[in-house]
């Protein structure tokens, strides 16, 4: 069965104390009647009760409702045991204690019925030892007093045991209730040290994936520019030596700039490399390198009415450089156009070649074209893809500047 721990919960441990000095005063209680009395019963019952519900408060039930009522009726057997038989003094302050341990063991609606049940063993124990002759001598002498008498100090003494009992259930429902605060606290600060965590592995994830597609968008679409220049030297070594050794030239001149994105890369993994330049002149670059390494002369028109946000500029850029690297590499296009055009709502980016294409269902995508939904997702765009074996390929991609 399971119990809750008082000793091991501190929010719990003052209640207990508080049991125990209640317990300590019943016992004490026994010792200061009349020396006759004290002679005429023996303490050894009531003592071992109040011991027994000592002991029994160390450990409280909190599986089934079964175990509960069995401990609360094993509980009130004891105080009635104590009271009846063992003629308790301060038998009330048992049933303050059965009060306390019952606002840990049952919720709202048990703690008032026990309360009630609680008043009713007040009463019967009560109205036993007044019609009892031989009771506590406090009460055999309030036998010979009229009942006009008695009635006042009966009613008085009802009254103030059920005033007892509701400022302990009241002081049971403050103190559970700052205790269920407490613990909602302490789950709702785990629960936050958890979201922590997950947000920073989401962005550890993310800065891995930005860092991964900075290096495919620029080391990579130098090394494919290198690679190109060396296929197309390599073809024209023998025939055509001069044009050749150009080629080689640019390729040089590509692996330094391979190197130099490389080293600012790793210098520098979040640097605009494209800062305090024009979209339109870099867009140039990028159309005059698929000339040299292709022979593709593409058609271009590029209309931007305002200087663009770096955020949105570097996503065109990055768009159409990979879908001009992916022409290059995949398509054997003849022809190419790509058109940008800006205003002060959107940037609207369409690249379309007359290449062999391919069926987007069969092929994945690679990291590039995920880059390139990547990085329009982030901007809250939006990117169409329209493709098919031998009709080429058309990208269409928008990029918000404030509302599109």
């Amino acid at each position: 069965m399971a119990s809750l721990n008082r000793l091991q919960d501190p929010s719990l441990r003052f209640l207990l104390w508080l049991e125990w000095m209640l317990l300590g005063l019943t016992a004490m209680g026994e010792f200061i009647q009349p020396m006759d009395s004290m002679a005429a019963r023996s303490l050894l019952l009531p003592l071992a009760c109040i011991v027994l519900l000592g002991l029994r408060g160390l450990g409280l039930p909190q599986a089934n409702l079964a175990a509960k009522l069995w401990d609360a009726a094993l509980n009130v057997f004891l105080v009635l045991l104590a009271s009846v038989v063992g003629d308790v003094q301060f038998f009330f302050l048992l049933c303050v204690v059965l009060m306390i341990r019952s606002g840990l063991v049952f919720k709202r609606q048990g703690r008032w019925l026990t309360m009630a049940m609680l008043f009713a063993v007040f009463i019967l124990v009560q109205g036993y030892r007044i019609h009892s002759p031989g009771g506590l001598p406090v009460i055999g002498s309030l036998q010979a007093v009229p009942a006009d008498a008695v009635r006042p100090l009966v009613l008085g003494s009802v009254l103030m045991y059920v005033l007892v009992l509701i400022f302990v259930q009241l002081l049971m429902n403050a103190l559970l209730a700052e205790r269920s605060s407490r613990e909602r606290l302490a789950e709702a600060n785990a629960q936050l040290r958890l979201y922590a965590f997950q947000v920073e592995t989401v962005a550890t994830l993310q800065e891995r994936t930005r860092i991964a597609r900075e290096i495919h968008d620029s080391i990579g679409h130098s090394l494919t520019a290198l690679t190109l220049n060396l296929r197309a030297a390599l073809g024209l070594w023998e025939q055509e030596p001069q044009e050749a050794r150009q080629l080689l030239n640019e390729a040089q001149a590509l692996s330094q700039a391979a190197l130099q994105e490389a080293r600012q890369s790793v210098a520098t993994l979040r640097a605009n490399p494209l800062q305090g330049k024009a979209l339109d002149a870099l867009i140039q670059g990028l159309i005059a390198k698929l000339q040299r390494a292709t022979g593709i002369q593409p058609y271009s028109a590029i209309q931007i009415a305002q200087p663009l946000p770096e955020a949105q500029k570097l996503a065109a850029y990055r768009i159409v450089q990979e879908a001009l690297t992916n022409i290059a590499k995949y398509s054997q296009a003849t022809a190419v156009q790509l058109m940008v055009q800006g205003s002060s709502e959107c940037l609207a980016i369409a690249i379309h070649d007359d290449g062999q294409g391919f069926d987007p269902e069969q092929i994945p995508s690679g990291f590039g074209l995920r880059g390139m939904q990547e990085r329009v997702s982030a901007l809250d765009g939006t990117l169409d893809l329209e493709t098919a074996p031998g009709q080429g390929c058309h990208i269409i991609a928008q990029l918000p500047l404030h509302q599109c």
